[in-house]
């Protein structure tokens, strides 16, 4: 359940990390 959580961590991190970099490029 461990590995799940930091999964979890990572994917949320690199998903805003994509959406913050198209927020200002789409804007």
């Amino acid at each position: 359940m461990t590995n799940h959580e930091i999964d979890y961590k990572i994917y949320g991190e690199e998903l805003q990390f994509v959406e913050i970099e198209l927020d200002p490029n789409e804007t």
